[in-house]
């Protein structure tokens, strides 16, 4: 799915990339095709139900990278910045419990 400044026939970078990267991240998470009017607006379905699913750094992950307006949008570093403080805190966390922690699918095998 392209990013809305490129539907819009603007000038785009590379955060037209994290955009669609959001959208492929998000039918991942949901099993189902976004709808690109919803996203458009700045709707991302199902929200809540993602983030007791997958938990708030997935959905965070998502949010960061389906900003409407481009210079909004998650850089590729700030993504991956994301993903290391994710695992980094899972790791801190699984060490406390036992290893009862789970964290997204998202991120397995991003580092």
């Amino acid at each position: 799915m392209q990013a809305p400044e490129v539907c819009h026939e603007q000038p785009y970078d590379q955060s037209a990339d994290v955009w669609s990267m959001g959208v492929i991240f998000l039918h991942l998470l949901t099993l189902r095709v976004p709808n690109s009017q919803a996203l458009f607006r700045g709707n991302i379905p199902d929200l809540v139900h993602l983030e007791r699913k997958h938990g708030a750094d997935a959905c965070s992950c998502v949010r960061s990278m389906l900003q409407v307006e481009a210079p909004r949008r998650a850089s590729p570093e700030h993504i991956l910045k994301e993903v290391r403080q994710a695992k980094a805190r899972r790791a801190a966390f699984s060490a406390g419990d036992g290893g009862n922690y789970i964290l997204s699918p998202l991120y397995s095998g991003f580092i």
